[in-house]
Order: C-alpha cells, then sequence, then structure tokens
C-alpha cells in the first residue's frame, strides 16, 4: 500500500459585485459677461470704519 499526500482543496475565488453607476453629468461653466468701461478705470472708494468693541 503506498500512502501519499494530497494537496488541500483549493478555496474558491471570492466573488467580487462591482456595481457601475453613471457618471454624473458634469455643471455647465458659468458665464459672466461683463462690459468694460473705455478709459481709466474709476479710483475705488474705500470706506473705512472702527469695529464695535467686543461682546463679553
Amino acid at each position: 500500500i503506498a500512502e501519499r499526500c494530497l494537496p488541500p482543496v483549493p478555496v474558491p475565488p471570492r466573488s467580487l459585485v462591482v456595481e457601475r453607476f453613471p457618471p454624473m453629468e458634469k455643471p455647465r461653466d458659468i458665464i459672466i459677461e461683463r462690459w468694460l468701461p473705455y478709459g481709466p478705470f474709476p479710483e475705488r472708494r474705500t470706506i473705512v470704519r472702527p469695529a464695535p468693541p467686543p461682546i463679553n
């Protein structure tokens, strides 16, 4: 009688579920049109005023 060790039974591969969703639509570009005045740009007024005291 010949005795032989057989290799173990291979483990079946795990099943992998892959769900593919349709790609989301890319948002459209936002186009802002603005007419630029001719000539030099007017100076911008900067308003500076002190802040109120902090609330305790």
